[in-house]
């Protein structure tokens, strides 16, 4: 279901999956070509590809390498926004090795230069950026939820990546991420512009509980675990993140401490830190 609940939205989501979903892939039925990766990233994209298709998505984006280095970065966006970092990462590789390998310093507007490409097509196009976007917003989670970045958030999908190192630039200042997570630990350090808002997540598995926090060294939720969370998550959802009790709020450093509701095998929790001169945050969590 759409989440704004827009009658022509929900309709729009009805017919796709009804028309042209096949049980595995989305495709029209007079169409006899090789699967369109494109489309069915878009789908995704848009919030209309029905959630529990994901696995078979995934399968889809495996398979099959129609898109453009401009449309690939919707596939990309797909394999994020479904929660498959590793994925993501993996055909990222796949798809730019041969930029990679070049001893160009620029990317393509093709995944070949010329008869390779589109027959002729340039060797320092902008529109093949899409990977780099992708993982500043995605791998290291950092995003705007308010013009200007006046508030943002930084809720990092990693994967397999062991670190990130993200610098995004905004009316505000740069927001500086920097991201390790080794065997037992997961550590951010953030540095926030000046008179912003940013909700912070620590991202989990769900085979692992968080066992202690630590908030610029200091412990900070030493019993905040997992089905905690999803006890809270059961009390249902209500209008905008729930506000938990004033000691948990005392124990987050006086923070507002929301839990995630669209994704709480994802993150544990998440912080929101306001602040009014520019400081700087190292979370961590340890299992």
């Amino acid at each position: 279901m759409s989440p704004y609940g827009n009658p022509a939205w929900v309709r729009s989501e009805q017919t796709l999956n009804a028309k042209f979903w096949t049980g595995s892939e989305y495709r029209s039925s007079g169409y006899h070509g090789d699967t369109d990766d494109r489309a069915n990233a878009l789908a995704v994209v848009a919030g209309l590809a029905d959630t529990n298709n994901y696995e078979h998505l995934r399968k889809v984006f495996a398979k099959h390498f129609n898109a453009s280095p401009y449309m690939e970065k919707y596939v990309l966006e797909a394999l994020y926004q479904m929660h498959a970092p590793d994925q993501a990462i993996q055909r990222m590789k796949q798809r730019w090795a041969s930029q990679i390998d070049s001893p160009l310093t620029t990317l393509w507007e093709g995944w070949g230069i010329g008869t390779n490409g589109y027959g002729g097509g340039t060797y320092n196009h902008a529109w093949s950026g899409g990977a780099l976007t992708a993982l500043s917003q995605y791998a290291a989670g950092v995003g705007p939820d308010t013009p200007a970045f006046d508030s943002y958030h930084v809720v990092p999908q990693m994967g397999a990546l062991t670190s990130v190192h993200s610098v995004v630039p905004t009316p505000k200042g740069e927001i500086r991420v920097d991201l390790r997570k080794e065997a037992g630990v997961f550590d951010l350090r953030l540095t926030s512009p000046a008179s912003t808002s940013a909700l912070v997540g620590i991202p989990t598995e769900a085979e692992h509980s968080i066992g202690r926090v630590e908030l610029n060294g200091k412990n900070g939720l030493d019993t905040w675990r997992y089905p905690d969370v999803q006890r809270l998550l059961s009390l249902g959802r209500r209008k905008g993140s729930p506000r938990l009790c004033r000691s948990a709020r005392q124990m987050a450093f006086q923070s507002l401490h929301e839990i995630n509701l669209v994704a709480p095998r994802l993150f544990v929790f998440f912080w929101r830190v306001g602040v009014g001169r520019e400081p700087v945050i190292d979370l961590g969590a340890f299992h």
